[in-house]
């Protein structure tokens, strides 16, 4: 992946985040303009992200997105 192309997906999940869940289709819609490719790599952010127990199944995939995302590890109990 591009520095820019990683940014983007960056700068998509950042703003989809913001969104209630609902809006979130219609947003990636209109910002990822038919890049099928993109809007996989958003949503698969956003999918790890609305649920981290389903999505860390592997303590190293959570500090490596947590690292390629620059977020701070969430704790888990």
């Amino acid at each position: 992946m591009t520095p820019e192309r990683h940014q983007r997906v960056k700068s998509l999940f950042a703003a989809a985040c913001e969104l209630p869940a609902a809006e979130r289709s219609a947003f990636l819609n209109q910002q990822c303009a038919g890049d099928e490719d993109l809007r996989r790599e958003v949503e698969a952010l956003l999918g790890f992200d609305s649920d981290p127990a389903d999505g860390l199944k592997t303590p190293v995939l959570g500090a490596s997105l947590a690292t390629v995302l620059g977020a701070r590890p969430r704790k888990t109990v």
